[in-house]
């Protein structure tokens, strides 16, 4: 986190929030909570950090950077 009043450390998240809602967004229908963290445990994951490329960090899936 920075300091107050710097917004720079929100807009990861922000960004990250906003792609999972675009990507997903006719899949978040859930029956309960459970559900859905269950939902996005698996997307961010499974999908999101092994699979999906990340153009920020040269067109790779987070794995195969840290690799």
């Amino acid at each position: 986190m920075s300091g107050v009043g710097n917004c720079y450390d929100n807009a990861p998240m922000e960004s990250f929030w906003g792609r999972m809602k675009t990507e997903l967004k006719s899949e978040m229908i859930f029956e309960d909570l459970r559900d859905a963290h269950r939902f996005v445990y698996h997307w961010v994951h499974l999908f999101y950090n092994r699979k999906r490329l990340h153009s920020g960090i040269g067109h790779l899936t987070p794995v195969e950077f840290e690799e």
